[in-house]
């Protein structure tokens, strides 16, 4: 009966944890802590429960989820209905240690979850029994003791509002420990506080960023060249009326032209003249002068001004 009770809450609780939970990464810890225990043997109806406490420390790998605990336990004193004739009832207590591994399914970053776990214990169950119940000595009362060990398999979960800090509740059966009569299941409740040490940051769970939409560049409005008028050609400044002289003897032209007739005889060079006109054509710069009565087209190579 008590099996199946084990059986049928431990499966509830990992079909819940299959269903609802997400696994985050957690930080490996070493953890410890106390918890208020509750023990009783169902299978004894002249049994009653008992109350005592229960002290454990632990560590929890990572990333595999798995942990290992050990655990110190005080059942406390149960008391059995009183015998017909008897000044005193018979008590059950039992203490020992227990070591275990066990799986968790993390809830959150902070180390909330459910866990399963199993193991081995070693304890005594003392049974202290009333005047007239021992069977060596019927006139004594006393107390009997014998040890035992076997198989534990316990079901869980813890609340941490921290990584450093939570709430932890247990159901735990101890299987068949001796107990001087039917050697039944013991089951033990439990909830408590627990404190944690992470002995590494938990990695977080990497997000890349956000990219933003790409943007097309947007082509300013097309803008005509602004109009820049070429340098002026270099010319000689205009000279009308302007006096020279004949650098080298010359004819005055009829036109602007190296290969131009003259109709008058050569100037010698260093006569006066005056530049009346100027210009550029192919063949360079020409100025039209006056040279006495005579006027014509003389180079400029042939003029110093």
């Amino acid at each position: 009966m008590k099996s199946s009770k084990m059986a049928l809450s431990a499966g509830g609780l990992l079909c819940a944890a299959n269903c609802c939970i997400i696994a985050p990464v957690h930080a490996s810890e070493f953890y410890g802590g106390a918890s208020l225990l509750y023990g009783q043997r169902e299978k004894y109806s002249d049994l009653d429960a008992s109350w005592g406490g229960k002290g454990f420390v632990g560590y929890r790998f990572s990333p595999v989820p798995i942990f290992l605990e050990a655990a110190f336990l005080d059942t406390g004193k149960a008391d059995a209905d009183e015998l017909p004739g008897a000044s005193d009832h018979f008590s059950l207590q039992s203490s020992g240690y227990t070591l275990s591994a066990g799986y968790m399914l993390q809830a959150s970053e902070t180390g909330s979850g459910l866990w399963l776990r199993g193991g081995y214990y070693d304890i005594s169950t003392k049974l202290k029994a009333p005047l007239g119940s021992l069977p060596d000595d019927p006139t004594l009362a006393g107390t009997l003791k014998e040890s035992s060990n076997g198989a534990t398999l316990g079901v869980g979960a813890i609340w941490k509002p921290s990584p450093y800090f939570g709430v932890r509740f247990e159901f735990e059966t101890l299987f068949s420990p001796k107990d001087f009569a039917n050697d039944e299941n013991l089951n033990l409740y439990s909830i408590g506080l627990v404190f944690a040490l992470p002995t590494q940051q938990a990695p977080k769970p990497y997000v890349p960023a956000a990219t933003p939409p790409a943007v097309r560049p947007v082509a300013p409005p097309y803008q005509a060249p602004a109009y820049v008028p070429p340098p002026p050609v270099a010319s000689p400044a205009p000279a009308y009326g302007n006096a020279g002289t004949l650098a080298t003897a010359t004819h005055l032209l009829d036109r602007p032209r190296h290969d131009s007739g003259s109709s008058g005889a050569i100037v010698p060079a260093g006569t006066p003249v005056t530049v009346l006109r100027t210009l550029s054509n192919s063949e360079g710069g020409w100025n039209y002068v006056r040279a006495g009565n005579a006027e014509g087209w003389i180079a400029d190579s042939a003029l110093t001004r």
